[in-house]
């Protein structure tokens, strides 16, 4: 194979491990950051509504006595259709406020129990469980005491759904970048071949003594021409030697 269509072949394969390395960390950062953007959009709506309950709480009213908390939360799941189901439950487990109010006196997962409580210091809290995502922070009184929990409820399948379309833009537009930037690595290529099979060549024709370099010579071609010469005089001394030894033998 020419040199030169190997140097152009392992350019192309550069680019197409480059490309590809680079739609694969795209790909993960895009997904990363939508993610991200749920999860902070849903906190701080989460966040906004356990404001307004804690301000009825600092009234004086108890947690179970404060009616505006289910228009509250009924209000925000019309304006938000990624949300499956607001609850505000309490610390024993028991669900006060739902935007289901069938669930409304029952018992909520123990899960959401076991992960509200394993969130520390931190407050926020995440579950995931059956396709559905769950977020949630406490809600406290006057005093600092929590005396409910707060969780919006997520289908996993649209989070999904929007990484897919992510992922399906990033395709879309590596149909045309990744021709165009095979394209722009072959015509470099060609460029960069035959700028250095020029110089391979003239390096040649200088070891062949046809080309003497001269005072544009690459170092290439500088020391082919060293080497035809120093190449040439071996030679030369070589054809000496084998004359005198000639001489001598005629002599004797």
């Amino acid at each position: 194979m020419r040199l030169e269509l190997r140097q152009g072949l392992v350019l192309v394969l550069s680019v197409l491990l480059g490309l590809a390395a680079v739609f694969a960390v795209t790909q993960t950062l895009l997904s990363r950051e939508a993610r991200s953007q749920q999860e902070a959009r849903l906190e701080f709506q989460l966040d906004n509504l356990r404001a307004d309950i804690e301000a009825n709480l600092q009234l004086g009213f108890p947690i179970d006595e404060i009616t505006p908390a289910q228009d509250l939360i009924e209000e925000a799941k019309r304006n938000d259709s990624t949300l499956l189901a607001l609850d505000i439950f309490t610390p024993e487990g028991t669900s006060l406020y739902s935007t289901d109010r069938g669930v409304i006196g029952e018992p909520v997962p123990e899960a959401w129990l076991a992960a509200a409580e394993g969130a520390g210091a931190e407050e926020r809290w995440t579950y995931s469980s059956r396709g559905e995502t769950l977020l949630g922070l406490p809600i406290r009184n006057d005093l600092g005491e929590t005396v409910a929990q707060i969780v919006s409820v997520t289908s996993s399948q649209e989070l999904e759904a929007r990484e897919s379309g992510l992922k399906q833009a990033l395709i879309l537009h590596g149909l045309w970048i990744v021709p165009l930037a095979l394209l722009l690595a072959a015509a470099l290529a060609v460029v960069l071949a035959r700028r250095e099979g020029g110089r391979f060549h003239r390096a040649a024709a200088c070891l062949r003594g046809e080309n003497s370099g001269g005072d544009t010579a690459t170092q290439l071609e500088a020391g082919a021409v060293a080497a035809h010469r120093n190449g040439t005089r071996v030679v030369e001394r070589l054809d000496d030697a084998g004359r005198r030894l000639e001489e001598v033998e005629n002599g004797l």
